[in-house]
């Protein structure tokens, strides 16, 4: 089965292109006014390393209110403004955890969190500071929030949960990643999803366990969990899709 590194490497082009072409297309950002004016909606351009990205495995992408696109990639974290790139690596930013960006996140405070195997960064108002200390791994897969304003984020050995830029500690810290990486999901309902081959509901601190027997790979690359507004939970990982029932 092709690894991470291979399936983002072939398909980064493609989905920075869809990413950025459609924020390009729905936001212009004051501070790129000088920006080249976009004239229809069917727009088709590539960013690779010629057009400023650190490297062309994407990892991630995400955009902040101020119109910026952030693009984490495995040679460190880019900041689109409409016409250019801003890069950020551990060479220019000590504040940055690590250069092989793993996951981005925007919180409902607009603070951006970036997850990469080398620890977790929250980046304020330009301001970046790492999180390592309390992770249950530095390598940092996932990342969510709850409706009460908790940070959730899946690393390689379990969930840490953070409250005002500290991990806080409770009942959650017993899962411990049984095959990979445990991926993460804030629901509307108020409840966290989390699963790395087992599927646990998260209420309140409480924690429960599901069985899920019918999702095969377990062991294999657990990629993405969503909680939809029906109540069911839908998990993919490298051998398909599949869905819990409410």
């Amino acid at each position: 089965m092709p690894s991470l590194r291979r399936r983002l490497n072939r398909s980064a082009p493609f989905i920075l292109a869809l990413g950025l072409a459609y924020c390009v297309l729905t936001v212009r950002p004051a501070f790129a006014a000088d920006a080249p004016q976009v004239p229809s909606r069917n727009v088709k351009q590539a960013w690779q390393t010629e057009q400023g990205l650190p490297q062309v495995s994407v990892s991630s992408i995400a955009q902040t209110r101020d119109g910026y696109i952030w693009v984490g990639t495995f040679g460190g974290l880019a900041r689109f403004d409409g016409a250019r790139f801003t890069v950020f690596d551990s060479g220019n930013t000590p504040g940055l955890a690590g250069n092989r960006i793993l996951s981005l996140f925007v919180d409902r405070d607009d603070v951006l969190w970036v997850g990469s195997e080398s620890g977790l960064t929250r980046v304020e108002r330009g301001r970046f500071s790492s999180i390592t200390d309390g992770l249950p791994s530095r390598h940092v897969s996932s990342i969510t929030q709850d409706r009460s304003g908790v940070v959730w984020v899946g690393t390689a050995l379990g969930i840490a949960a953070i409250r005002g830029g500290a991990v806080i500690h409770g009942e959650w810290e017993q899962i411990t990643a049984a095959h990979n990486s445990v991926v993460v999901h804030a629901a509307t309902s108020g409840r966290v999803w989390a699963f790395d081959g087992r599927l646990y509901e998260i209420t309140d601190g409480a924690v429960a366990e599901h069985r899920v027997a019918d999702v095969k790979g377990g062991s294999g690359s657990i990629n993405a969990i969503y909680a939809a507004r029906d109540g069911s939970v839908w998990i993919g990982n490298d051998r398909g899709t599949w869905r819990r029932a409410p």
